[in-house]
């Protein structure tokens, strides 16, 4: 059994634009950039004096422990 043309010419119109339906497309939006969200764990062994001085510098800068982290290792890398 031959297989036969088949013309897809009369159905696909390349001239007009796509008709609004109401329903967004893919792909259609304007999309902002997504924030880094903080999903990941991270367990530190440290000496009981250490962990005292974090969580009272957290308390002093009204900050949580990860965004005191995060400042510090910014502040180290430059």
């Amino acid at each position: 059994m031959s297989k036969r043309a088949f013309s897809l010419d009369g159905m696909i119109d390349t001239e007009t634009s796509p008709k609004a339906t109401g329903v967004p497309q893919r792909g259609a939006g304007n999309k902002q950039a997504e924030t880094e969200r903080r999903n990941d764990n991270m367990n530190i062994k440290m000496k009981p004096s250490t962990r005292q001085t974090v969580l009272s510098l957290a308390d002093k800068h009204q900050v949580s422990i990860a965004d005191l982290f995060e400042d510090m290792v910014n502040k180290y890398k430059g």
